[in-house]
């Protein structure tokens, strides 16, 4: 999973895009993606997740993305979980 929490200025939007590989990090495909925003300004929260087989940690591989139009911000902090991912193994495959 991937959430953040932020504020939009004006009719600023902030996308969240999640990416995997299968390959090493050769080739990344979009599997989730979310956006807040484009009125006035407000607070954002925003949450998105997929779900991903890791065959080999040698080649499967994760990023993220945080995208913004022009002055959205999206917080962090060392002692609250504002923006974060998290990860949780269900089980062999």
């Amino acid at each position: 999973t991937f959430s953040a929490y932020g504020a939009t200025s004006g009719s600023d939007n902030v996308g969240l895009e999640l990416y995997v590989s299968t390959d090493g990090g050769s080739n990344y495909t979009n599997t989730a993606q979310c956006y807040d925003g484009n009125d006035s300004s407000h607070s954002i929260s925003m949450y998105c997740e997929t779900f991903v087989d890791v065959t080999s940690t040698s080649n499967v591989k994760v990023k993220f993305d945080i995208g913004s139009v022009s002055a959205a911000t999206v917080y962090g902090s060392t002692t609250l979980n504002n923006t974060v991912m998290t990860f949780i193994r269900l089980g062999d495959t």
